[in-house]
């Protein structure tokens, strides 16, 4: 069986009202499938938070912060890409990027008893138009208990890319929406990551 990570985190680049980030997990909370939530420590007790209770599928893990353990001491030598969303892609958007795969290390190490996860973003409705097929699909792979135990799984419309100026272009056109994995590897998978980040700064 595979259980589901998501996270929510306050961004100062959120571009929609804050209800309907909460509708659209609403949405996917009334698929009925296994959901552990790492939530913003601001929303604590918040209405929101009341309402995310009432489902018996999702399960508040944890309250959370914004992790800045890797940023430098200088903080104004961080050079974002050249090519970006300026006002969605801010240093913070993108520190919430990298915590994807923290949240599935957490969940990992937290719940040993589940072979594989799978991320799937707090909001992924605002892009998904077919309801039930989704829901279908969701539990279909919720249900299953043999994916590959060699690599994570993350979608893509597209095979090839150059990875040579990742930090001046970021490659978008991952689905970075959903990933899927057995839990041995998310520990590699975030410590590769952070250090490829670090290595690469500023």
């Amino acid at each position: 069986m595979v259980v589901f990570v998501s996270a929510f985190l306050l961004s100062d680049s959120v571009r929609r009202p804050l209800a309907e980030y909460f509708t659209h997990f609403y949405t996917l909370a009334n698929s009925g499938i296994e959901i552990y939530l790492f939530l913003d420590e601001k929303l604590r007790d918040s209405p929101d938070e009341q309402a995310i209770l009432q489902y018996k599928n999702v399960k508040i893990i944890e309250h959370i912060s914004l992790d800045t353990s890797w940023y430098p001491d200088n903080i104004s030598s961080l050079v974002l890409p050249q090519q970006r969303n300026v006002p969605k892609d801010t240093l913070q958007y993108l520190t919430i990027q990298f915590m994807k795969m923290k949240f599935l290390k957490d969940a990992a190490n937290r719940f040993p008893e589940h072979k594989y996860l799978a991320w799937i973003d707090f909001s992924i409705f605002h892009i998904i138009t077919n309801k039930e097929l989704a829901y279908e699909r969701l539990k279909k792979i919720g249900a299953c208990n043999n994916y590959t135990i060699s690599h994570i799984i993350a979608p893509s419309p597209n095979a090839s890319t150059n990875h040579i100026n990742v930090f001046d272009k970021p490659i978008w056109y991952f689905a970075g929406g959903f990933l899927l994995g057995h839990r041995q590897l998310f520990e590699d998978a975030y410590t590769t990551q952070m250090d490829f980040v670090k290595t690469n700064l500023p």
